[in-house]
């Protein structure tokens, strides 16, 4: 069993640059561009499992789990996962066997449901419900209100490195000299979540900050 605070890195990466679902086989993985490679193999030797890839024509590397790892994986990331916990309640009833087995009928139709359960789910028309969003975000916030700040800067330093940059400009104000702010930007893409994503971060920080929607 994984330590807890790995768990919820694994579930926050795989909110913000990850995959989850059954593709002829069950599958958990991270790809990203190569400014990242670092942050892959950095959670795969944290996880211990799965394999590493780079990819040099595509500057982008990826880090999957698949099989029964990938089963056992997702069966422990359930209780933590934000926006894709029904594709890891699919993996994780994902039928088993081994390749010398005769695969029953009803079992190869259930691997196919799955299958199609989760890239529905992969798409933008098929995503989980706001109100399941918010109840893992919620989840989420009454951890970070009893977590230690070590644990919580470990998780919003993380998804800075995902998704975030930081900054310094400055900025005039009426009757006033100019001064330099600093400021850290986190920014999601994938406009059906962010806002959840977004609060799950500004609860890690401390900070409510402000989140801006654009279309």
């Amino acid at each position: 069993q994984l330590p807890e605070l790995t768990l919820r890195k694994l579930a926050l990466s795989l909110a913000l640059e990850g995959t989850v679902g059954v593709y002829a086989v069950p599958r958990i993985s991270i790809a990203v561009r190569d400014y990242a490679h670092e942050l892959v193999r950095s959670m795969a030797e944290e996880v211990g499992v799965g394999e590493v890839s780079i990819s040099t024509a595509r500057h982008g590397a990826q880090w999957q789990v698949t099989g029964t790892e990938a089963v056992v994986l997702a069966q422990s990331l359930i209780p933590f996962m934000i926006c894709k916990r029904r594709q890891a309640e699919a993996v994780s009833a994902f039928p088993l066997g081994t390749r010398r087995d005769k695969v029953p009928e009803e079992v190869q139709l259930e691997r196919r449901r799955l299958g199609v359960l989760t890239s529905e789910l992969n798409t933008k028309g098929g995503r989980e419900s706001q109100m399941a969003w918010l109840e893992s975000a919620a989840a989420w916030l009454r951890w970070s209100a009893v977590a230690s700040e070590a644990e919580r800067m470990q998780l919003l330093a993380m998804s800075i490195d995902w998704e975030g940059y930081v900054n310094i400009h400055e900025r005039a104000s009426a009757g006033s000299s100019r001064k330099v702010r600093h400021g850290v930007t986190i920014g999601v893409s994938q406009s059906s979540h962010r806002e959840c994503l977004l609060s799950v971060v500004s609860g890690l920080s401390g900070y409510l900050g402000v989140v801006t929607r654009e279309n």
